[in-house]
């Protein structure tokens, strides 16, 4: 058994393919892990992702007030968050993103 620590919550099922599991985030990273080293592999993230999520960060330390926390979860948005099951055809790898993209990985 391993654990994969992550910066934020995942909602969509991890996909598996030979040795590799292929887990989506909503901070807008896509994780392939290697099952037999018990090591993520490489990591995809989107544009949003990268121009949005250390703001996002930094301000994910807002008080628990509802209007605070739904805030919160819109601003989550602008990372382009997976939220959906990646899928795996042909050895190419789908997953969609709250950006409004399908990224097709191989």
């Amino acid at each position: 058994m391993f654990e994969l620590p992550t910066r934020m919550a995942m909602f969509g099922s991890p996909a598996l393919a030979g040795q590799w599991l292929y887990i989506g985030s909503w901070d807008g990273t896509l994780t392939a892990v290697d099952l037999a080293a018990h090591k993520p592999g490489w990591v995809f993230q989107t544009e949003a992702s990268r121009a949005n999520l250390p703001t996002l960060l930094k301000e994910n330390d807002m008080e628990p007030f509802y209007d605070a926390m739904v805030a919160l979860v819109e601003r989550k948005f602008i990372v382009g968050p997976m939220l959906s099951s990646p899928v795996i055809a042909d050895h190419v790898l789908y997953v969609g993103s709250g950006d409004g993209y399908l990224y097709a990985l191989h």
